[in-house]
């Protein structure tokens, strides 16, 4: 799943929702319900502008692997809240 997850997360950059739609698919391509993908997605969206998240993480110097990680720590929650 983090193999799908990262792939998915490098091609984020695009503008608009369409960066959320590429972690949804990425998430679900990895086996996660559609309620555990989109949960996680919104609990990343409180902490990144996902509408403009390449812009946003070049601002503010943050690595790719931050937002992995950070979506992956939101999924745990997302799935223990089940």
């Amino acid at each position: 799943m983090l193999v799908l997850m990262g792939l998915a997360l490098a091609l984020v950059g695009c503008s608009g929702s369409q960066g959320e739609r590429i972690l949804m698919k990425g998430c679900k391509e990895g086996g996660v319900s559609d309620k555990d993908c989109e949960c996680a997605t919104q609990k990343v969206g409180t902490r990144y502008d996902l509408k403009n998240l390449q812009d946003f993480m070049n601002d503010r110097a943050i690595p790719m692997q931050t937002l992995q990680m950070d979506f992956v720590k939101a999924l745990a929650m997302c799935r223990q809240a089940g």
